[in-house]
């Protein structure tokens, strides 16, 4: 009897360690299985992550950016939405952006990869800084300059103004010019500069570049291209700003400060593609007033990096249209002609609001119409309002111009630009 009970127990006894032991195995197998699920998961999250992985990207959304702290993630700021970063390391989860001052992160499935960014137009570093401070406490919102929101930062800033619009003061920030509403900072004064504001800018007006070799262009606005070209060296050697309409037209309002500067300009149309050439050789800037009727090719065809197109009317370069001078139709013809004309000429020109007037001829009946119709600036010949070159606070409708001939010299040249 007592043989058959220590047999029971012992069998008892042999089946709970067997049963121990199928449970801890079970446990172990459970672990082991849970921990394989989890590097695996962790895995395919990681192949996921470097799957998105590129150099630039663009926000998806408004997304939270942290700092790395003790190997904390922290919280500092917000990322506005489609706002263009480059990319580095992988933390965890966590994008590193590297085209921000600081270093900051951002969750890896709030951002899209993209092929390329667009180029950050750096024109702003040729500007002079005002002698005036932006200063924020405690936290600063950026924006780009339509006013669409990209950052927020949990920190201070103390920066030179660059640009004075209308809402916002522009500041360089990581590396590009960015804005702050002005009823959210202090101003101070300080002595970002020893440079001043351009006294005034000079307004070339060319017509037609022509080839040496080219006997077609004979009238006393046509110029040669060896000519041209001593006329942009002397530009670009002696470090002459050349300015774009937008940028004169800031200048006038006040919004920025210029270095020494020239507005290169062309009236008309003929001969287009060499003075394009041209600049785009040196990298100069030129501004180019066409008369719409007379485009063969579509504006984006025609339009490069350094050089602009703008209206000279669409159809209102004709003599003989209104008394007095030329006779250009501006200056008489109904409001319903100019308009529908005006009309069709921003429209062919993207919404332009600058013109120059055919044969230089104006009167106030030709500025009540440009205003009507949307433009902002427009430009005449000589000494127009009693001015040779454009300054601050012009009448924006009676800008200066000084016509350039064939036979401009470079000293002449010279006398133009050193006169502001």
């Amino acid at each position: 009897m007592r043989r058959k009970r220590r047999h029971k127990r012992k069998k008892t006894i042999i089946l709970i360690t067997l049963l121990i032991v199928f449970v801890f195995v079970g446990i172990l197998y459970k672990v082991d299985m849970e921990k394989k699920n989890k590097l695996l998961k962790e895995q395919q999250k990681k192949e996921l992550i470097l799957s998105k992985y590129s150099n630039y990207a663009l926000t998806k959304k408004d997304s939270e950016i942290f700092e790395l702290s003790d190997n904390n993630l922290k919280k500092v700021g917000t990322i506005g939405k489609d706002v263009e970063i480059t990319l580095g390391d992988i933390y965890d989860e966590y994008y590193e952006i590297t085209n921000l001052d600081g270093k900051y992160y951002i969750w890896y499935d709030n951002v899209e990869g993209v092929s390329s960014l667009d180029a950050i137009d750096s024109r702003y570093k040729k500007y002079i800084v005002f002698n005036e401070n932006v200063v924020t406490s405690g936290s600063t919102n950026f924006y780009n300059n339509s006013g669409k929101f990209i950052l927020s930062l949990n920190k201070s800033i103390d920066e030179p103004i660059i640009m004075k619009t209308k809402d916002y003061y522009g500041i360089e920030y990581s590396n590009q010019l960015l804005f702050i509403k002005k009823d959210e900072v202090t101003l101070k004064n300080n002595d970002n500069t020893s440079l001043s504001n351009a006294k005034g800018v000079p307004v070339f007006n060319y017509h037609f570049v022509y080839k040496d070799d080219d006997k077609s262009c004979d009238q006393i606005i046509c110029i040669s291209e060896s000519n041209f070209r001593k006329h942009l060296d002397y530009i670009r050697d002696n470090n002459y700003f050349t300015v774009t309409a937008e940028e004169l037209e800031m200048y006038i309002d006040g919004v920025i400060q210029l270095p020494k500067s020239v507005l290169i300009t062309f009236d008309d149309g003929p001969y287009f593609y060499n003075a394009r050439r041209i600049l785009n050789e040196y990298k100069l800037n030129g501004t180019y007033f066409f008369v719409t009727v007379w485009m063969q090719d579509d504006l984006s065809e025609m339009e490069s990096e350094f050089v602009e197109l703008h209206s000279h009317t669409h159809d209102m370069h004709r003599t003989g249209k209104c008394p007095g001078g030329q006779g250009g139709g501006i200056k008489c013809l109904s409001e319903e002609f100019i308009q529908n004309d005006l009309k069709t000429s921003r429209e062919k020109l993207k919404g332009s609001t600058y013109l120059a007037y055919p044969f230089y001829e104006y009167n106030s009946y030709s500025i009540e119409q440009l205003k009507k119709a949307g433009f902002t600036m427009a430009f005449g010949g000589y000494y127009e309002n009693g001015y040779k070159y454009v300054k601050p606070g012009i009448d924006k409708f009676k800008l200066p111009r000084l016509v350039i001939y064939n036979q401009t010299s470079v000293s002449t040249i010279k006398s133009y630009l050193t006169l502001q």
